[in-house]
């Protein structure tokens, strides 16, 4: 099973920038400053997502949505009191998972 690891701290990126770009992700901050990422997972094979993000307000929520098979499961997550969001998931074969902070 392939893992994707993204580490982002979130204070050195200016609002409106890209912060990951690669074949299976995409994070970025958005103009208004909330935070949001795309992992994809095309290939025929179940992935680990290992997602981590620095530097944010404690306790601020992110939607986290996982599309697959025709199906989506969506379900709110936070980060903790130091401003660390960690997740860590399985993706089944060609499905998406997007996540974005809900609010700055």
């Amino acid at each position: 099973m392939r893992e994707i690891t993204v580490v982002e701290n979130v204070l050195l990126c200016a609002d409106g920038a890209v912060m990951k770009d690669g074949p299976d992700c995409l994070v970025e901050k958005l103009p208004d400053g909330r935070i949001q990422a795309r992992f994809e997972n095309p290939a025929g094979e179940q992935r680990t997502v290992k997602f981590t993000l620095t530097g944010l307000t404690p306790h601020v929520g992110f939607q986290v949505r996982m599309e697959h098979a025709g199906n989506t499961e969506t379900g709110p997550r936070r980060a903790n009191r130091a401003g660390v969001l960690e997740l860590q998931t399985d993706m089944p074969e060609d499905s998406r998972m997007f996540i974005i902070q809900e609010t700055v």
